[in-house]
């Protein structure tokens, strides 16, 4: 089995359960200052129109760069029990997975919150064409993740759940292959990295 299905059928469920209680504790503090992706994008794209977020969880970050930015908002996560909390003071949230992304098209910002790394090697092709068809040209692709730096990508079990992989590669190559597509910053925290990346058909051939 996939490990997208085993999310989609009840680990995702599972997550957020193991989760829930310190997303409600970040709904309390303002993540707006101490976020690394809603920093990036005050710093590289100022005044977004569509935030669209893959991994959105309950939506905790949608609501913060909605109160922030005052801007469209969407996402989709593989927890029907986290877009129910989501779907309680947000619009246009859906369960699902990387691989289709409902109602994100023309979005200006995507972001993939911490997600990747269990995401199904064979989709990597699928996710990369998928983000890059509802992102408009122009836009911003943020990826949150593990650090990697290794020389090669890696994969370790991963301890929630017997027969899942944790996968950890440079997910920003999946798209810097294409000329439309530069790493603007990158900022790690911990074990975690934050990439910002800039979509532009034009510039790429200047």
């Amino acid at each position: 089995m996939k490990q997208s299905d085993v999310f989609a059928s009840g680990e995702g469920d599972a997550w957020y359960a193991r989760n829930e209680a310190a997303l409600a504790l970040s709904k309390k503090i303002d993540r707006i200052a101490d976020d690394p992706v809603l920093a990036m994008i005050e710093k590289h794209v100022g005044n977004p129109e569509f935030i669209y977020e893959v991994g959105c969880a309950d939506g905790w970050r949608l609501s913060d760069a909605w109160a922030r930015f005052n801007c469209k908002i969407g996402g989709v996560d593989p927890s029907r029990t986290a877009i129910n909390e989501a779907a309680k003071t947000l619009e246009n949230v859906y369960c699902g997975n990387a691989c289709r992304l409902r109602g994100a098209e023309g979005c200006d910002v995507l972001i993939y919150g911490f997600c990747l790394y269990l995401c199904d090697p064979e989709d990597y092709f699928e996710i990369a064409f998928e983000g890059n068809r509802v992102l408009k040209d122009g836009g911003y692709l943020i990826i949150h993740d593990f650090i990697s730096g290794y020389k090669k990508p890696f994969r370790i079990p991963y301890k929630h759940k017997e027969g899942i992989f944790s996968h950890h590669v440079e997910f920003e190559n999946l798209w810097t292959g294409h000329p439309w597509y530069q790493v603007l910053d990158i900022l790690h925290r911990e074990s975690e990295a934050f990439t910002i990346l800039k979509k532009d058909s034009k510039g790429a051939w200047k």
